[in-house]
């Protein structure tokens, strides 16, 4: 509930070069620092660095021993017999790299300490790493005898470092490093799904390597949308984005008055019902069912709040807190995920609140507490600003639902009269025997 700030307060850190690159193409930043400060481990890599951010630290040194070895594995993949052949596409790599290096640098926010060689050894370096990871990935013989693979804690915390926004290279980079080495590589594997063989092959081999971190794995029709991958953080954004949002802009709604929600268990007192919305739902895409047939009757008046599925495990802060960083920087206007969370930060306030969204199978908590979950929630949107928000007129109907006494008094009365079959049962024949015990001493009184 701390999401509020002062709007003195500076959400992006402004690079000293601002004013020498093109903003727009800007899409790797640093953390700004009042965020990094709640939380610096959730935006900090633990194993591997990846880009220039975090390159030459002594902790990731370990892992550079590892990186020398996949980029070699990699080239071994184009035919040993072809020695000639593999030196001419090393070279035209390594010139693809030097000619693109200075549009790479303009993709990071702020200044790069790295001269050009270095800079260049490390794209390339970094980039191989990647590719070669992604292709053993994709086969069950080669993941089974990778190290990396093979170790499941391991593997979880470097797929984790690769979705952070420090952490993070060019996609398209990628994909045309990719596509130098595709003739010499085995096909990337693809669902039964139409559209997923319309999908580059690099793209299939990121969404199959991170598919434990979608939300909505069997959604692939939305990357048929998908016009521009910016990096791994980017596309995890639009795994949380329904579909929709890809092709139209909603537009934000000033927050005003409208910043403070009920919570759950307050909105559910007065009769709001909670559902989860169907499989495959993405994370944002909340909707508000009223009943539509006598609307104008009190009697019958109802709201549904229908929300989509969300799994808490240890490394779901880690993800959330990336992709709202991101918003802010690159999405300031369309902070769907941040404006979600925001929701969900209101609808939270206690483990109560918890436990009934569980019970809803709107959560499936895997932190180990329903009071860790509700920290979690109070404290991702700690210094995001809330001016506007995609889901204000959510704020106001449930809020005005909820002030309506009549609404209360009812939801009051279903719940102890009517809260199963048998009290429902019993509260009915109640009825009927209280009607027919006044019927009976009425006429009684008339007959004399």
């Amino acid at each position: 509930m701390d999401g509020l700030i002062d709007k003195r307060e500076v959400i992006i850190d402004i690079p000293e070069d601002l004013e020498f690159k093109q903003w727009s193409r800007c899409w790797i930043h640093r953390i700004p620092r009042n965020l990094r400060k709640v939380n610096e481990d959730s935006y900090t890599p633990q194993l591997i660095s990846i880009g220039p951010f975090h390159h030459g630290k002594p902790e990731f040194k370990a892992m550079d021993s590892h990186k020398d070895k996949y980029k070699e594995e990699l080239f071994k993949r184009i035919p040993g017999g072809e020695s000639s052949k593999r030196d001419e596409i090393e070279k035209r790599i390594k010139n693809f790299i030097s000619e693109s290096a200075e549009d790479i640098r303009g993709r990071y926010a702020g200044t790069i300490d790295l001269q050009d060689p270095l800079f260049e050894e490390m794209i390339l370096r970094d980039a191989c790493f990647i590719l070669e990871i992604f292709q053993r990935n994709d086969f069950l013989e080669e993941s089974m005898t990778d190290y990396i693979l093979s170790t499941p804690w391991l593997r979880k915390a470097v797929k984790l470092d690769l979705l952070l926004l420090e952490n993070q290279l060019p996609f398209d980079v990628l994909q045309q490093l990719y596509d130098h080495f595709r003739t010499y590589l085995p096909a990337a594997k693809a669902p039964h799904s139409s559209v997923a063989h319309r999908m580059h092959p690099f793209l299939r081999l990121t969404c199959s390597f991170f598919k434990d971190h979608i939300l909505t794995q069997s959604d692939w029709e939305k990357f048929a949308d998908i016009v521009e991958v910016k990096h791994f953080t980017n596309l995890l954004r639009e795994f949380w984005l329904p579909k929709k949002f890809m092709k139209k802009k909603f537009g934000q709604e000033d927050m005003g008055d409208k910043r403070y929600l009920y919570s759950a268990t307050k909105l559910d007192k007065a009769g709001v019902t909670f559902e989860r919305a169907d499989k495959g739902t993405s994370l944002t895409d909340v909707k508000i069912f009223k009943a539509p047939i006598l609307k104008f009757v009190p009697a019958i008046n109802c709201m549904q709040l229908r929300l989509p599925e969300l799994k808490l495990e240890c490394d779901t802060e880690c993800l959330l807190r990336n992709v709202m960083a991101l918003e802010q920087c690159l999405y300031p206007k369309e902070d769907y995920i941040c404006g979600y969370i925001a929701l969900m930060d209101q609808l939270i306030n206690t483990s109560e609140d918890v436990e009934f969204l569980v019970e809803r199978k709107i959560l499936t908590n895997l932190l180990g507490s329903n009071k860790e979950a509700a920290r979690l929630f109070n404290g991702l949107c700690c210094k995001i600003p809330r001016e506007k928000s995609f889901y204000a007129h959510y704020y106001s109907e449930l809020n005005t639902f909820y002030e309506n006494r009549w609404n209360v008094t009812r939801a009051t009365l279903k719940k102890v009269y009517f809260k199963d079959l048998w009290t429902g049962s019993s509260t009915i024949v109640g009825l009927f025997v209280l009607l027919f015990t006044v019927t009976a001493t009425t006429r009684n009184v008339y007959l004399r």
